[in-house]
C-alpha cells in the first residue's frame, strides 16, 4: 500500500520516512559523461538483476520514462516516486516501481541507481531494512564503483561514502506559526541536517511541510546516520507539539475557529487553486491533530492531498486543460473527498 494511502497513517507530526540510495556501475563514468549506448546498458544491467530476484522481479514492474506523457511523469513527482530532475531529462531513463509505490529505484537519474523506500509516519529503520534488501539483490549481479577510502562514488561529492539520504517528511504549523522555524533551520544546521520543501532540494517548504534529512555521508555508518536524525526528528516533533499546546492554551477559539473554517471552505467552495488547498490542507490536518475535527481522518486527507495535485487531476479529467477549469474541477472533488458523512 503506498506510504499516502497506508492504513496506518496516524494524525500526527510524523508524514512519511524515506531512504534513498545513490550507486554507480563501474566502470561506466557518471550520467553527465555517459553516452547514450552506456546508460542503456545501465538500464540493461538493473533489468537483469530484477529478472534474477524472484521477489524483485514479481513485485515491480519496469517503466521507460520515454514512454510516458508528461502528466503522467509528473504525477510521480507527486507522489515522491521519482524526483523533479528525472522528470525533465527522460531520455534512456527508467524507474522500477513496487506495485505498492514503496520502493521506486531511478535508473540515469544523477546517479545510475538511485534506490528509494518510502513508508508512511516515522519509519526509518524498516524503510532502510527495505532499500537495503534492494541494494543486496541488484549490488549481487552488478558492480558498483566503490572505493576502499571513499565508500560509494557517486557524481555529487556530498553523497560519497554511505551514499544514503535518510529523510522524514514532517507537518510543521505551530512552529511556523509562532516563528520559530528560524531557530529550528539554524540548530539543525549546525548538526549536520537539513530541511528541504516537500519535493526535496530547492523546493519550498509548502503546506509547512518539511524534509528533514541528513548532509553528511561520509565515515559514519548508515544505522548511525538514521540513529542521528531519528533523535532529531523526534525533538522537532516534541517542539511542534509543545507549540501546539502553547496555540491551544493561549489562542485556541481562534485556532478552532481558523481550521474549522478551512474545512468549511473545502467542503463548499466552488473555485479551488492548488495553492489554496495546501493552505488549507494544512489547517485542517492541524485540526485533526488537536482533536478539533473528527469528521475526517488524517488517511482520508493525505490521500485527497496527493490526488488532488494538478497532473492527478489533469489525467483524471479531460476537460480540465485551462486552469479555471482545473480549479472548478478540483474543488468539486475535494467537496465529494471530504464531505461529511454523517449530513448525506
Amino acid at each position: 500500500m503506498a506510504w499516502y494511502n497506508d492504513t496506518k497513517i496516524q494524525a500526527d507530526v510524523a508524514i512519511s520516512s524515506r531512504i534513498r540510495l545513490a550507486r554507480n556501475v563501474s566502470p561506466y563514468p557518471f550520467v553527465s559523461k555517459i553516452s547514450g549506448s552506456e546508460s542503456k546498458k545501465i538500464i540493461e544491467l538493473c533489468q537483469i538483476a530484477r529478472s534474477k530476484s524472484t521477489w524483485l522481479s514479481e513485485d515491480t514492474e519496469f517503466i521507460e520514462l520515454g514512454t510516458l506523457s508528461g502528466i503522467q511523469l509528473q504525477k510521480m513527482v507527486e507522489k515522491n516516486l521519482i524526483s523533479s530532475d528525472l522528470f525533465g531529462k527522460i531520455e534512456n531513463r527508467g524507474i522500477i516501481i513496487s506495485k505498492d509505490e514503496t520502493i521506486s529505484i531511478m535508473l540515469n537519474e544523477e546517479d545510475h541507481i538511485r534506490i528509494q523506500c518510502i513508508l508512511s509516519g516515522l519509519d526509518l529503520e524498516n524503510a532502510w531494512h527495505l532499500a537495503d534488501k534492494v541494494d543486496n539483490t541488484i549490488e549481487d549481479n552488478v558492480d558498483y564503483s566503490f572505493s576502499s577510502q571513499l565508500g560509494y562514488l557517486t557524481c555529487c561529492p556530498s553523497n560519497l561514502g554511505t551514499g544514503m539520504r535518510a529523510s522524514v517528511m514532517l507537518h510543521l504549523p505551530a512552529l511556523s506559526m509562532l516563528r520559530r522555524m528560524g531557530s529550528i533551520l539554524n540548530a539543525a544546521g549546525k548538526i549536520g541536517i537539513t530541511l528541504r520543501g516537500v519535493y526535496g532540494e530547492g523546493s519550498d517548504a509548502v503546506a509547512y511541510l518539511y524534509q528533514v534529512s541528513n548532509q553528511i555521508t561520509l565515515g559514519i555508518p548508515e544505522l548511525a546516520i538514521i540513529e542521528k536524525l531519528k533523535d532529531i526528528v523526534e525533538i522537532i516533533i516534541t517542539k511542534e507539539k509543545e507549540a501546539r499546546d502553547s496555540i491551544m492554551k493561549f489562542q485556541g477559539n481562534y485556532l478552532r475557529d481558523k481550521v474549522c473554517r478551512s474545512l468549511g471552505i473545502m467542503r463548499s467552495a466552488v473555485l479551488m487553486s492548488s495553492n489554496e488547498f495546501m493552505k488549507l490542507w494544512s489547517d485542517v490536518m492541524l485540526g485533526i491533530n488537536l482533536g478539533i475535527i473528527d469528521s475526517v481522518t488524517s488517511k482520508k486527507l493525505m490521500e485527497t492531498r496527493i490526488l488532488a495535485s494538478p497532473a492527478h487531476i489533469l489525467d483524471m479529467y479531460q476537460d480540465s486543460d485551462s486552469s479555471t477549469n482545473r480549479d472548478l474541477i478540483r474543488a468539486s472533488f475535494i467537496r465529494e473527498q471530504l464531505k461529511d458523512k454523517s449530513e448525506v
